[in-house]
């Protein structure tokens, strides 16, 4: 889909250097703070990482563009369908839980393994549900969206940079293990975070996709793998390569559907004026 282009080089430039400082603000009180505030519960920093990470951006919105907080959710691609989305990002991943069921591995034929979930199930859902849902809405549904819908990026140019910082920005969280394997984590979070743009932008803007792919492929992972590390051993990486495959596939093929089987219908937005740049 062809992006629409603001008035102005000026005006585009102003829209990208928001859309940084945006995601910057909400990654410092949604993201980082919570994790330096001491003696929070699981459930009181899942509360922060959500609703301070949206009502940032949320902010930024309004403000950089004068529209109205009813108008949000269509400007992050949220008011696509919900159910369409999650189904068909549910339908495409689930094989990678089958896998991992067939071949009897993962947390459920481990002795105590579950125990994690049992003493803290605030903190498990705030690694698949919350991951989904804050890190798709901030860099996808927000500073994506905002590249080029909003500055007039080139979808590719979007994609690159989108991938390059989300890759980077998962770094501290790989800090004390080895140089390849931070390395690692990294070059397959970029391109993961690449990814999730492409889908994005092929699946008409229905956000809702692409935070139940992630959040999905998170808990299949955790589930199956045993663990929050992106570089995962051999049979966890071969099924979600092959679940990457799979959803490559269906994406390219997905004009072959009808558009009320996938939940989304094109996208037309056009770029309304910033009144506050």
């Amino acid at each position: 889909m062809p992006s629409p282009r603001l008035g102005s080089m000026a005006t585009g430039r102003r829209a990208a250097v928001a859309a940084f400082g945006g995601l910057s603000v909400a990654l410092a009180l949604g993201v980082y703070l919570p994790a330096f505030l001491p003696g929070l519960s699981d459930a009181v920093s899942l509360a922060l990482y959500v609703f301070v990470s949206l009502a940032v951006i949320s902010s930024a919105l309004v403000m950089t563009h004068g529209i109205p907080l009813r108008a949000v959710p269509t400007e992050l691609g949220l008011n696509r369908s919900a159910p369409g989305g999650l189904f068909w990002a549910f339908a495409i991943t689930v094989p990678m839980l089958l896998g991992f069921v067939l071949l009897r591995r993962g947390v459920f034929f481990e002795e105590g393994a579950l125990d994690v979930v049992r003493r803290r199930p605030w903190a498990v859902l705030e690694g698949w549900a919350g991951a989904g849902l804050v890190e798709e809405t901030l860099f996808r549904g927000y500073f994506f969206r905002q590249l080029v819908l909003r500055a007039g990026w080139s979808s590719q140019r979007g994609i690159v940079v989108c991938g390059l910082v989300f890759g980077l920005l998962h770094i501290p969280a790989t800090w004390g293990q080895p140089p390849a394997e931070i390395a690692g984590a990294a070059l397959i979070t970029a391109a993961g975070g690449a990814g999730f743009c492409w889908f994005l932008k092929e699946w008409n803007w229905n956000l809702w996709f692409v935070i139940g792919w992630h959040a999905f492929v998170n808990l299949w992972w955790t589930l199956g793998q045993g663990g929050d590390s992106a570089v995962g051993n051999a049979l966890a990486n071969s099924l979600r390569l092959a679940v990457v495959a799979l959803t490559l596939a269906v994406t390219m093929n997905r004009h072959r559907f009808p558009q009320r089987w996938l939940g989304s219908r094109e996208e037309r937005q056009e770029p309304r004026p910033n009144k506050s740049l």
